[in-house]
């Protein structure tokens, strides 16, 4: 089976983090999000377990979607290591890890970055045909140009949305369900 794993922070999940996931979801029988428990770059995140529910609430828009942590206790750790454990003593399955063109021109500041890239293939999902990624380093992977893709707004704009009470600009670039659990919550104040 062939499985694609796409983790972060999706802090709070936005339209653009869908779209990767729909542009990805052709290409494996599985796609299963991965949310971190904390950011390996010490970034400040809501708590994991309203991550958790705000792709809970975001993800039946996505075709083919399997949300799954228990593989790997914790979730927590380099790409390069999480890929490891998932592969171990699963070796009917190919596991692909699944990202953004943004977070690949800038892989060389993953940890381990030459490893992760020799022992994985990639899913690509690339919103222009002017990214500037260094194919070299995805050997065999399948870079995906998602000339649908109309969400660029990231995650911090969305909490910058929601700082400014701007709900319908947080609303354009997420899930309404996830912006209305936001409100409800208190997040990102």
């Amino acid at each position: 089976m062939k499985i694609g794993i796409y983790g972060g922070s999706f802090n709070p999940v936005t339209k653009a983090h869908l779209e990767v996931m729909w542009a990805a979801a052709p290409y494996v029988d599985e796609l299963w999000v991965m949310p971190v428990k904390s950011h390996p770059w010490d970034k400040s995140l809501a708590p994991y377990e309203h991550r958790w529910k705000m792709l809970e609430l975001a993800l039946p828009q996505v075709p083919r979607w399997h949300t799954n942590v228990s593989l790997v206790t914790g979730n927590n750790g380099p790409t390069v290591d999480v890929m490891n454990k998932l592969r171990h003593g699963h070796d009917d399955d190919e596991y692909m890890v699944v990202i953004g063109s943004d977070n690949a021109m800038k892989i060389k500041e993953w940890t381990d970055y030459k490893r992760l890239c020799l022992e994985n293939r990639f899913i690509i999902v690339a919103r222009t045909e002017n990214m500037c990624i260094d194919s070299s380093l995805f050997h065999g992977s399948i870079i995906v140009l998602n000339k649908n893709c109309v969400h660029a707004d990231c995650a911090t704009y969305v909490r910058a949305y929601v700082l400014r009470k701007d709900w319908k600009q947080a609303n354009k670039s997420s899930v309404p369900a996830v912006v209305k659990y936001i409100k409800k919550e208190g997040l990102y104040k």
